[in-house]
């Protein structure tokens, strides 16, 4: 997605999730990858930086993004 609009595509994405009755946990990261200016590499560290905190923090089945929770 673009300009920003990564955060609905998740939100639907976790809500769907959800509403199908998804047996195991799941962590979901998200980044705007226009922060990194073809970085992809800083980028993909960046999204296992969050995942790795959602999992330690056990965060399960929620979103994080760059700013917040969802």
């Amino acid at each position: 997605t673009s300009d920003g609009s990564y955060t609905k595509a998740i939100e639907n994405f976790n809500i769907v999730l959800k509403n199908i009755d998804y047996k195991d946990n799941f962590f979901i990261g998200a980044v705007d990858s226009q922060d990194y200016t073809h970085n992809y590499l800083k980028m993909s560290n960046q999204l296992f930086e969050r995942l790795d905190y959602a999992i330690k923090n056990k965060l399960c089945n929620t979103v994080i993004t760059q700013d917040y929770i969802i």
